[in-house]
């Protein structure tokens, strides 16, 4: 992944961090949404990676064709699709940016 991937990826997890500190700065004694807030910060800057380890293990066993076509043809209804995947990205980001790594890593060393 290079840099400007990731400054491009960051749009989103931003906009969830933004949106998670407005509601912690509406109601700040709510203990819950500090440690959503505090979990955040670690998702906005680990969602990149989440997202290109989504994708490669979602190109190891597809085509880059085959999510262009059929019921993955770019039209509006797909919108709440991406927002569902940009979602669940987030959510899963400590995870898989845990799994990223590490498959980086394992792969790096195979190709030594």
């Amino acid at each position: 992944m290079t840099l400007t991937e990731y400054q491009r990826n960051l749009v989103w997890p931003l906009s969830i961090f933004a949106i998670i500190s407005i509601n912690l700065y509406i109601d700040p004694n709510d203990k819950i949404w500090w440690m959503v807030w505090y979990i955040s910060i670690f998702n906005t800057f680990l969602y990149p990676f989440s997202k290109e380890m989504v994708e490669t293990i979602a190109l190891k066993y597809t085509t880059r064709e085959y999510w262009h076509r059929g019921i993955w043809y770019d039209t509006p209804a797909k919108n709440p699709v991406y927002a569902t995947y940009y979602i669940f990205c987030y959510l899963i980001a400590i995870p898989a940016s845990a799994v990223y790594f590490l498959m980086t890593v394992f792969s790096k060393k195979g190709h030594s």
